[in-house]
């Protein structure tokens, strides 16, 4: 089995790029190929409108960081095949790096947007290793599992010990699959590997959407892995939501749209997420 790892300039970029950015808590952390560069544009409006100015983007392609550098923001340069499967792979990847360098980071996807600063209150404090946003029925095995499951698009990470055994059990799974999904596999890791979820005392309520029937809380509910030392935690759907007719009071709303981008941008206008023009 062959382990994928970062390229060695890759590596160096984001070093660099971290170094641009000292401070303390949390980095809020974005991926974007070029053909998405109005929603990365986007997100940087919102981000930037809330009160975030320390994050950093990394650009999957060379025209798409000289873009980002026009914009002010801190930008680290990566790659990928153009395929969907080799950009979540990248993007564990660089995760990974990050977080064996102890960054604690917030993963955030170019169409989750913050409405207001989620950082002191879900991702700067104690207690967790690993702090997901909720998703809404992928993979389906887990759903029916645990009731729930867990979204890729946004979610936190503290530099422990515990979390880069989460990670560099992710990059074995990566090598294992010849079509990766980060978000099914990081589900399916968590589940084989045991996580129990403190749900007694909690009240709930359940979320139909299509097919599918998806349990919620109204707090944040913690869950442990013994196999891997982890301390999980699933944020409030209602504060972190997937559908958008739940967004009162949210922190970030993470739409469900289709992956075409000439879908995306009109769904998230008509749904006021959208700060750019009508060209964009």
């Amino acid at each position: 089995m062959i382990v994928p790892t970062l390229p060695q300039p890759y590596q160096d970029e984001l070093a660099h790029a971290v170094a641009l950015l000292p401070g303390d808590g949390p980095l809020p952390v974005v991926l974007a190929s070029g053909d998405h560069a109005p929603l990365l544009e986007n997100w940087i409006r919102h981000t930037r409108a809330v009160g975030i100015q320390r994050f950093l983007v990394v650009a999957m392609d060379n025209s798409l960081a000289e873009r980002v550098m026009c914009t002010g923001a801190v930008v680290a340069r990566c790659g990928f095949d153009g395929s969907r499967s080799d950009f979540w792979l990248q993007r564990l990847l660089v995760l990974d790096f990050l977080v064996r360098h102890r960054v604690d980071i917030i993963h955030s996807d170019t169409d989750a947007i913050w409405l207001r600063d989620p950082i002191p209150e879900f991702f700067a404090g104690t207690g967790f290793d690993l702090a997901f946003s909720q998703g809404v029925a992928l993979p389906p095995d887990v759903l029916h599992h645990w009731g729930f499951v867990l979204c890729c698009g946004l979610f936190g990470v503290k530099a422990t010990d515990a979390s880069m055994a989460f990670f560099s059990a992710m990059v074995a799974r990566a090598a294992d699959e010849v079509s990766f999904d980060d978000q099914e596999a990081a589900n399916r890791l968590l589940c084989e590997s045991g996580v129990v979820w403190s749900t007694a005392g909690h009240a709930s309520y359940r979320v139909r959407y299509g097919d599918y029937i998806f349990t919620c809380y109204p707090d944040v509910v913690d869950g442990t892995c013994a196999a891997l030392g982890l301390r999980v935690r699933l944020l409030p759907h209602h504060l972190f939501p997937r559908l958008t007719d739940l967004r009162e009071n949210a922190f970030v709303v993470h739409p469900l749209t289709p992956n075409a981008l000439a879908a995306k941008i009109p769904l998230l206008r008509k749904a006021g997420f959208w700060m750019l023009g009508d060209g964009a």
